[in-house]
This record gives C-alpha cells, sequence and structure tokens, in this order.
C-alpha cells in the first residue's frame, strides 16, 4: 500500500496526514472555494489506522 496521498481531487490542494483525538484524518490545503475546504475525511471508529485513511483518501473519484 503506498504512503503516497493524491491531491485534492477538487482543487489540487496538498494533502496531508493529521490525528484528531488519536485518530489519523487526511486534510489538504485546499484553495479558498473547494467544497472540501472544511471537511476533512472523517472516521467513527478507533481502529481507522493510517493505512486506511491514506487507501481512503486516494480512493476517491476525481470531481
Amino acid at each position: 500500500m503506498s504512503e503516497e496521498l493524491k491531491p485534492c481531487p477538487f482543487c489540487g490542494g496538498e494533502a496531508f496526514i493529521r490525528q484528531l483525538y488519536m485518530h489519523p484524518i487526511v486534510d489538504a490545503k485546499h484553495s479558498e472555494y473547494c467544497p472540501m475546504a472544511m471537511r476533512p475525511l472523517p472516521y467513527d471508529t478507533p481502529t481507522v489506522t493510517r493505512a486506511a485513511a491514506i487507501a481512503a483518501w486516494n480512493r476517491r473519484a476525481d470531481a
């Protein structure tokens, strides 16, 4: 599984991993008008791994 994060499919912003309450969250440096600007990829379970977060982010379709 690749550790490389793809850019935001909406604005091309650089993606990065951050921790939220011990959970890995993928976010990006979005442009001002990106529809994902206020929506990091959330998870509702404490068992999500860094690799699973990266795979979920990279699996999203382009707009």
